[in-house]
Formats: structure tokens, sequence, C-alpha cells
């Protein structure tokens, strides 16, 4: 059996009391679930895009379309890279009517008042897989 926790930075701007702290509480909830590896697209390394990339192409390779087609396709499954991948860009695994991260966030902004943005995390997990 394993355990693991997160850790969130968040970045409050505004009257603090007024952010729901619960709805917070879930986002580190949802970084333990969906396991993201990067915050952001920024925060991808260029060398793991060009891996992912080249892994794609690799798939595809033998995909009889024009390069224009190929292309999206690449894009497309990018896409679904980034939907694994990246914090902002995941479903909110805990209700998914919310949207991605971002949605969810900008939803809790848009109530609290507050400028809230998230500014790192870290998900730790000890013993499993």
């Amino acid at each position: 059996m394993s355990q693991i926790a997160t850790l969130v930075r968040f970045s409050i701007t505004g009257d603090k009391t007024k952010v729901d702290s619960e709805a917070l509480r879930k986002i580190g909830m949802h970084i333990a679930a969906a396991h993201p590896l990067y915050l952001s697209r920024n925060d991808v390394p260029a060398e793991k895009l060009e891996s992912e990339r080249a892994l794609i192409m690799e798939t595809i390779k033998n995909v009889n379309k024009p390069e224009k087609i190929i292309n999206r396709m690449v894009e497309g499954k990018l896409g679904y890279f980034y939907k694994q991948s990246v914090l902002f860009d995941q479903l909110f695994i805990l209700d998914e009517k919310q949207g991605s991260i971002t949605k969810y966030l900008q939803k809790l902004s848009k109530e609290s008042g507050c400028k809230i943005a998230i500014e790192r995390f870290v998900r730790m997990q000890v013993g499993g897989k």
C-alpha cells in the first residue's frame, strides 16, 4: 500500500477570507489522484516535448495522408499528452463538469472576488507504484 501527499502553493490576491479553502484542498486531492508532471505547458522540457513528438510520428509514419493532416494528428495527440501530464490542462477529477483545472480556478476566483493562481506543487508518494 502506498501513501500520497501533495503540497500546493497558491497565490491569492484580495480578501483571502472569502476563498473556499475546501475547494483549494480539492485541487490538492486532484493532484494526488491525477499525478500531473508539470504545472503548465511552458514547464514541459523541450526534450520531453520532442521525444513525445518523435514517438507520435513513429506511430503514425505509415499513415498515407497529406502532411497537413499528419501535422493536425500530431497536434491532437500532443493535446492528449498535455491533458495527461499538465495540471492546468487536466479535467478536474472530482467534478469533470467544472472543466479543466484552469477553468475551475477561474470559477473560484470569480466566486471569491480574489485572483487565485497556483504557483507550484509537489506530489510525493511512499510505497507502491
